[in-house]
């Protein structure tokens, strides 16, 4: 590792036992060279790397004690040196993301005022013409959207219905499952209400307490 042998081979976002140095990116001119600062904690000091012969208070595995104790000491050492030349070695390894400031602008502008034609194209979507009195109005606004869906096949006629109350004042699902032969669940947490949906609604729709 002494001047002018630096051969450092590849960067990676992994660990490895051939680690000796850390690289902090800032920009993709500026980056900091630092030695491996992870192997290190309160408990676990630089101390223990001894020899692997087996003592409990030793570094426990090959993979810990190459990487930390052998190449990071090295790196740590190197580094404490001879910074300059590791720095013109590691600069020449580590990947720049450079960015055309202008062509992400542009791109950001039309993306943002731009027309862009959809990569997929859909079959136009048929919505029958509705009465005036559809619009604006919580429940014949549901039913409006359950004669889309229906009219084009999609309609199920199964509905949950999450605090259903007493399953018929003001709610919009109502008239759909009276009129529409809706089937689904009620959860309803108020018991008292919960009964008086069973009482309100056909057997096909099952309200639950809960």
């Amino acid at each position: 590792l002494d001047p002018p042998f630096v051969n450092l081979i590849s960067v990676s976002d992994m660990q490895s036992t051939e680690d000796v140095f850390m690289v902090r990116l800032m920009s993709d001119e500026e980056f900091t060279l630092m030695p491996l600062d992870d192997c290190w904690t309160a408990d676990f000091k630089e101390e223990y790397c001894c020899d692997m012969g087996g003592d409990p208070a030793c570094f426990g595995g090959i993979f810990t004690h190459k990487r930390c104790c052998t190449c990071g000491k090295a790196g740590r050492t190197y580094l404490s040196r001879h910074a300059e030349a590791a720095r013109l070695a590691a600069g020449r390894l580590i990947p720049r993301y450079r960015i055309d400031e202008s062509r992400l602008e542009a791109r950001r502008l039309q993306w943002r005022i731009g027309k862009h034609p959809g990569r997929c194209s859909y079959p136009e979507f048929p919505v029958p013409a509705l009465p005036a009195k559809f619009h604006g109005n919580p429940e014949t606004g549901l039913r409006a959207a359950f004669a889309v869906l229906a009219s084009n096949g999609l309609a199920t006629r199964r509905a949950l219905h999450i605090g259903i109350r007493d399953g018929k004042s003001l709610d919009p699902l109502y008239p759909l499952i009276i009129r529409e032969s809706f089937t689904g669940l009620g959860i309803e947490a108020d018991p008292v209400m919960a009964n008086r949906s069973r009482a309100n609604l056909p057997l096909r729709f099952k309200v639950k307490q809960g």
